[in-house]
């Protein structure tokens, strides 16, 4: 059964995760490397697509990277609305850590003594990599350049994981590592209320392809 978003008043701001793209596939970091997307990706976007049909969503944002644009087009062409990019919505800077793979990764990261249990999750004090602080401080530059919390409307944001778990961290006011062991799935969404100029983070990780 597919879940919708309330029909009443109040106005919500969801934020999903690109299709996959093919070094999501193969495990490789992205970062801002400009994947497309694989098959699966716009498999991926078509269903989130069909589940955004049905949550009365009336204006899209999305990052600037091909991913997130090519996702964001997909839905846009399915629910007749306009997509607006951002740079601000990329994915971290991950500097010359993209296009590793997991092994690569730790034992590149272990030179720096940063211990992680994943390294796909972990990037606090990696040097070389955009810090927690610099990602929060794009989101609430974007929010606010884009007057997102005062729109009576519900939006979608189409973005990267790195911007999702920064969120989430940033408006529930939790420590950083709390979040970092969270896999956000390629097509998968978190909501939240636009209530009294704050976010309220209302749903975390819904997956409308689990649903089709």
């Amino acid at each position: 059964m597919k879940e919708v978003m309330p029909t009443d008043n109040k106005s919500f701001l969801i934020v999903a995760r690109h299709g996959a793209t093919a070094w999501n596939e193969s495990g490789k970091i992205q970062g801002l490397n400009d994947q497309p997307l694989s098959d699966l990706g716009r498999s991926q976007a078509l269903c989130l697509a069909e589940w955004a049909a049905e949550q009365n969503i009336a204006q899209i944002y999305t990052s600037d990277l091909l991913r997130a644009f090519e996702t964001a087009e997909i839905v846009a062409r399915h629910i007749n609305k306009k997509v607006e990019l951002s740079p601000l919505l990329r994915e971290r800077d991950k500097g010359r850590f993209e296009g590793m793979d997991k092994d690569q990764l730790l034992k590149e990261q272990g030179k720096f003594g940063v211990e992680n249990i994943d390294p796909y999750q972990n990037w606090n004090d990696v040097p070389g990599v955009e810090s927690n602080q610099a990602i929060w401080l794009r989101i609430k530059t974007f929010i606010q350049d884009e007057n997102i919390l005062t729109k009576p409307f519900t939006i979608l944001l189409i973005t990267h994981a790195g911007i999702i778990k920064s969120m989430i961290t940033g408006t529930v006011s939790k420590p950083d590592w709390l979040y970092n062991g969270f896999n956000v799935e390629n097509g998968s969404t978190v909501s939240f209320q636009k209530s009294a100029g704050s976010l309220q983070m209302i749903r975390l990780w819904h997956n409308p392809i689990k649903e089709l």
